[in-house]
């Protein structure tokens, strides 16, 4: 049966039917239009969010069977409670299948087969999968939380999140972090640790290039004044002994710096990732975790404008100031 038969979008009021794309608030479950919803930017209840009138599904009427037999509990003490509407559940559901909000993770035991594992709640996790629940720093925020920010690659980051908080390890290598540092940073929307790395690495380039090029003006006056094969062997065995030392020493500084962004990347992001989860849940209590995948997530388009900053500027203001030197 249709899950939201009956029902109608709160924003446009229109009856929800079965090719509708329909989503959920995660703090109460009323279900809007995706497009509604993208339209107001959160839960249509949003202010009542925390208080008696919140959102609730509307109890069935006496006409209306409140089960399906196969929703039926299958053995006594084998099903859960929702606290919202007192509706029974199977024990491995994570949410109402009357009014769509989470239920609360029962404490788990040694499990009798197979078929007593859920996807959510196991009792240990793997290398890449974190229980939703697994505080990731001090000040409590839980994976789910973290999970809902990053969006893209959680297998990936939550496991070394969790491994960082445990341990108080600060390295994990990344090698996109290692071969795109800035570019990485702020697809990641990681804007403070982005910016100041895009800067130190356009520092070390451009002065680098800035540096080599007037030692290739000098070696091109030179090539200018040579007549013979020998001065000119002679202006390029000059110009290849007399690179000054600072060139060579912010090439080192800009190596230095990739390699610290893969060993420290993930670490970097990490922090931003908490402390975008402690500021939104600070600053917006009610619509918390439906701010979270709007703020985090990736960003593409700053991917390729940092990667082409970082690949291209230093190159293009070389040209020019040899452009007007000419």
């Amino acid at each position: 049966m249709f899950f939201y038969e009956g029902q109608s979008c709160p924003v446009c009021g229109k009856p929800f039917t079965e090719s509708d794309d329909i989503v959920s608030c995660p703090a109460c479950g009323a279900p809007h239009h995706r497009a509604c919803w993208l339209e107001e930017g959160h839960c249509h209840f949003a202010d009542k969010h925390g208080t008696p009138e919140q959102w609730s599904r509307p109890e069935p009427t006496e006409s209306e069977p409140e089960s399906t037999p196969s929703e039926q509990p299958a053995a006594e003490g084998d099903t859960a409670r929702c606290p919202h509407c007192g509706k029974e559940n199977p024990t491995f559901a994570e949410f109402c299948s009357r009014c769509g909000r989470p239920l609360k993770a029962r404490e788990w035991s040694a499990p009798q087969g197979p078929s007593s594992y859920t996807p959510y709640h196991a009792p240990m996790g793997d290398d890449y999968s974190v229980p939703r629940q697994t505080p990731l720093d001090e000040e409590g925020t839980t994976a789910g939380e973290a999970a809902l920010a990053v969006a893209v690659n959680q297998r990936y980051y939550l496991p070394r999140f969790r491994k960082m908080h445990d341990n108080g390890s600060l390295i994990s290598w990344n090698w996109v972090a290692f071969f795109f540092p800035s570019p990485w940073l702020f697809f990641r929307k990681s804007y403070l640790f982005g910016a100041l790395i895009l800067l130190l690495d356009l520092a070390f380039t451009t002065v680098t290039n800035l540096v080599t090029l007037e030692q290739m003006l000098i070696y091109n006056n030179a090539l200018d004044l040579a007549t013979t094969p020998a001065e000119i062997a002679q202006a390029a065995m000059q110009f290849a002994n007399n690179i000054p030392p600072v060139a060579t020493m912010l090439s080192f500084l800009w190596m230095a710096l990739h390699v610290f962004c893969g060993l420290f990347g993930n670490y970097l992001y990490r922090t931003s990732v908490m402390h975008r989860c402690r500021r939104l849940k600070r600053n917006f209590p009610s619509d918390y975790e439906a701010r979270l995948p709007i703020e985090g997530g990736i960003t593409v388009a700053l991917f390729a404008l940092a990667f082409f900053v970082v690949e291209f500027f230093p190159q293009i203001l070389c040209n020019l100031l040899l452009y007007f030197h000419m």
